[in-house]
Formats: structure tokens, sequence, C-alpha cells
């Protein structure tokens, strides 16, 4: 194209020195916007930031981070539990302006090549806690693997502190905006079951009864642009018969199914963050369920519980089992990380089996011991204080 521009301009002056190209506004043709001239993708990173304390909330997010070849540089986010498979534009859970920066290419010291990147948050990375913008500056160096790809951390304009790994090279996964949000939208498999509570009356809400005592609750969103309600895991539930009775346990609290004929009703209420919640769920045969096995989560013949721990305002549980695990439930199920514990010279600690870095060590007096959790809950940090009244079976 700049070898035609060139031909174009010298065909001008030869047509200007003959007097047959006017310098005013008749017989002028503007020049057009050279569209060859638009950037384009030159290196394109993705990743997926999910977080078990999120998805609860409803966040789950896919990363994208295109550098252009004008040295440009721009990320957003698509949260899929926005169930939203609107275009870009329109869609509730697509955050085009998370990031904004500049890139080029370089050489350090000892002669390997990297991209030297600078980001910036942009207008729409926002605390979703909150509701406030986001401010923050990054620099990286980027080196490629010996695979051609590349890797590396970004902070996540969702809530402070929170980072994700994401990765890349020059193949162009997602050729523009929708087709990363089309190529990301909620999926799920519809779960196994005998029965099926509904709840319709405080939003969508599904309870997926199982055979052995479990249940899955789900939580449902319609999408704006299909009008479909697709339904995500929120938390898992546990059943059993108490003679003629039917109870369901929500991770914190006994429920008792109000049985008219086949028709089973559980009501209760839910408490977060300040806001009452009220929950109905109808299944129009439990047929299946009186008939099924039903079980306790956690505690078996073989694996009995031996201490436990519980808050002030008996909210928040911390179960030790005899196989050296311990359970702790609480916000009403949104919480419940697994430890390995030990009792060892004096000192219970456990240990995150997830995360073997997060640890805690109880206080023992006597045959009572205190233990504090500490965690980051959607950005917020918590704290939760639990006692034990007798741990004798530990400590014999």
């Amino acid at each position: 194209m700049r070898k035609n521009k060139c031909f174009c301009l010298a065909s001008l002056a030869i047509l200007a020195t003959s007097g047959l190209v006017s310098c005013g506004g008749n017989g002028t043709e503007e020049e057009k916007p050279n569209e060859d001239d638009t950037p384009t993708i030159k290196y394109q990173f993705s990743g997926h930031y999910t977080d078990e304390t999120l998805t609860g909330y409803g966040y789950d997010w896919y990363i994208l981070l295109n550098l252009y070849s004008d040295g440009s540089a721009k990320g957003s986010g698509y949260n899929t539990l926005s169930m939203d498979s609107s275009a870009y534009d329109k869609n509730t859970g697509f955050r085009e302006k998370w990031y904004v920066g500049k890139w080029k290419e370089a050489v350090n010291e000892e002669e390997l090549s990297y991209i030297d990147l600078n980001l910036s948050y942009s207008s729409d990375a926002i605390n979703d806690m909150g509701g406030t913008t986001l401010a923050g500056s990054f620099e990286y160096e980027i080196y490629s693997k010996a695979d051609k790809s590349m890797t590396f951390t970004v902070d996540v304009p969702v809530f402070s502190g929170r980072k994700q790994e994401i990765t890349g090279n020059t193949e162009i996964k997602y050729k523009d905006y929708n087709e990363f949000i089309q190529k990301n939208l909620y999926t799920r498999e519809e779960p196994s079951s005998i029965a099926i509570f509904d709840n319709n009356e405080t939003g969508k809400s599904r309870l997926y009864v199982q055979d052995k005592g479990e249940a899955l609750c789900y939580t449902g969103k319609e999408d704006p642009a299909t009008k479909e309600v697709k339904y995500v895991i929120s938390g898992k539930w546990t059943w059993r018969k108490d003679g003629t009775k039917l109870i369901f346990n929500n991770g914190s609290v006994d429920l008792e199914v109000v049985v008219d004929g086949k028709k089973g009703t559980i009501e209760y209420e839910q408490s977060l963050m300040g806001h009452t919640v009220k929950y109905k769920y109808v299944c129009e045969d439990i047929t299946p369920i009186l008939n099924a096995t039903g079980g306790t989560s956690g505690e078996t013949e073989e694996n009995k519980k031996v201490a436990e721990f519980v808050s002030a305002d008996g909210s928040s549980t911390l179960t030790l089992f005899s196989d050296k695990t311990a359970k702790l439930v609480a916000y009403d199920g949104m919480l419940k990380p697994t430890f390995n514990w030990k009792y060892e010279n004096n000192k219970l600690t456990f240990v995150d089996a997830q995360n073997p870095q997060k640890k805690m060590e109880a206080t023992i007096e006597g045959n009572k011991a205190k233990v504090t959790y500490k965690d980051n809950l959607g950005g917020n940090e918590i704290v939760i204080e639990l006692s034990c009244e007798d741990i004798s079976s530990i400590i014999g």
C-alpha cells in the first residue's frame, strides 16, 4: 500500500504542473484512511480466575489481554456466572476496559528476548464488593518458554489483591470480544438425582436429592439473551430419616420437611451480609427419597466425630473426625474448607488441605480449646473465633 500511495502522490504532482489539478475545493478528492493501518493483535493472553469463595456469590472470571501491533495493550474480563450470552456491548457480565497499557519487544543483559509490558487498571476495574474503581499500575517482563508459550501473573481487578496466571503467544484464540464471550459461556451437566426440590418464590434455586443422604443445592439465573434459566452449584446438603421425620441439613442447620401426602416442603431463612432471604423448596413427590438410603455427612462408622469447635453465635462449626480431618462450615455453608489436624506435644494444629501454607494453632487450657480462623471472603477480611469445651477425646 505504501508504494501505491507514493505513486499516487507522484501522479498528482505531474498533473499539478500541467494545470489539471486545482488547489481549491473543486475536483479535489479527500484521502481515505488506510484500513490496513488498523492495529492487529500480535500477542494474546488468557486465563481463568475462579475461587470457591467467589463462585458462591456468582463470580467466575475469564481474562483476555491483547497486545496490538501499534504497541498498545488492552485487557478485558467476562464473568461466566453472569449467565449472559449477549453481544459484548450489551453484555452485563463483560468488562471491556479492565486494563490499558503499552508494550515492546526487548532484550536483557543476557541477550534473552522478552516482552516489556506496562499495564494500568482502566475504567472497568471495579471492586465488586464496594463498587469503587480500583487503581493500580504494573510492570512485567514476559519470557517465552521452550514450547513458545508465555505465562505471567496479573492482578485481577474484581477485588483487591486477587491474582491469576495467564498464558499466551502469537496464536489468536479469540478473534474478537464476542468470540471470547461465546467460547466461555457457562455450561454444566444435569446432576443425577432421585427427586428435585424447586424454589421459585425468591429467585430461582433447586435442590437435587441424591441417594445415600446427599443433596446438591443450585442457584439459577436467567440469561438475558435467551431467557433460559441456568443453574450453578452453590452448596452441598445432607439428608437423613429420623423416625417418621425427613431432615435436611444445609451445612449449618437442620431443616425438617413438611409432608403433605407425596408433597414435601422445606422453608427457612438465610442471613448473609445483613440481608435476610426466605426460601421455600417444594418437591411434588418425595416417595423416592423415603424409599432411598439416608446417611450423614463426614461421620461414618469408621470415621467418628471426636470434637467440635463452635462460634459464639452458633453459626460456624469446626468438626474434627477420627481420620484426622476437620471440616469448617460457616456463612450458611458458603465457606467450607477442609483441614488436616494433629495433636502433638500439647499442641493442636490445623493445616488447610488445599493450601498447606494456611495453618491454625489452637490455644489449650485444660480440656478446653480455642482457635481463630482468618480468611478473605469476597474481598473482605473475615475472622471467626471458635471454641470447644472438651477436647479430652483428643488429648487423652
